[in-house]
């Protein structure tokens, strides 16, 4: 008898080291956020890229959850004066807690060493100091000890309490779609 309630005690203290959380570390050499925008009229198509994505995710039983982050101040879409415009009027990164684009991910389904998968997530990002659930899919693919992928999701502009961007009687459409690009090592 001692020796099963030995053996029982033994597996059971065994356990969380198998089970044990690892940590998902963007690189934000090769992480960035991009979006896309459309004007009216149709014929002006807006892409803002070149922020760079940092943060972790916390992975327990092929699950991640956890945070990561894109400095506004980066973005830039080829006409310095729209970048101007779009961070100071628009996005308005100057004022305190507005800089960085803040996603909140939980319950991200990770696939096992050598897949490749899309996988839908849900989420919360935190924009021009609102934060609103989002969804949207990633492919994700595992290899050795790193994640690779690429995250695109829907954001209307408006919810954020952004006022629409205007120039020279071109309006930005509200819908945005954004993309993130990322690579992260597993600890």
């Amino acid at each position: 008898m001692a020796l099963k309630t030995n053996f029982l005690l033994l597996s059971l203290l065994c356990v969380p080291a198998f089970a044990a959380e690892k940590t998902l570390v963007l690189d934000p050499a090769n992480s960035q956020l991009e979006f896309n925008a459309v004007g009216r009229p149709a014929m002006i198509k807006i892409k803002g890229k070149d922020a760079t994505v940092t943060g972790s995710l916390s992975l327990k039983a092929g699950k991640a959850s956890g945070t990561v982050q894109a400095d506004l101040n980066q973005f830039h879409t080829g006409i310095d004066m729209r970048d101007h415009h779009m961070k100071e009027k628009y996005l308005e990164t100057g004022k305190p807690g507005y800089q960085n684009a803040v996603l909140a991910i939980s319950d991200l389904e990770i696939p096992s060493a050598g897949e490749k998968k899309g996988v839908a997530f849900h989420g919360k990002l935190t924009l021009h100091g609102v934060q609103k659930e989002v969804t949207g899919t990633t492919d994700l693919s595992v290899k050795d000890a790193a994640v690779t992928g690429t995250a695109h999701f829907p954001i209307k502009i408006s919810e954020y309490a952004i006022t629409l961007p205007t120039f020279a009687g071109a309006t930005m459409a509200e819908d945005v779609d954004v993309e993130v690009h990322f690579q992260a090592k597993i600890n």
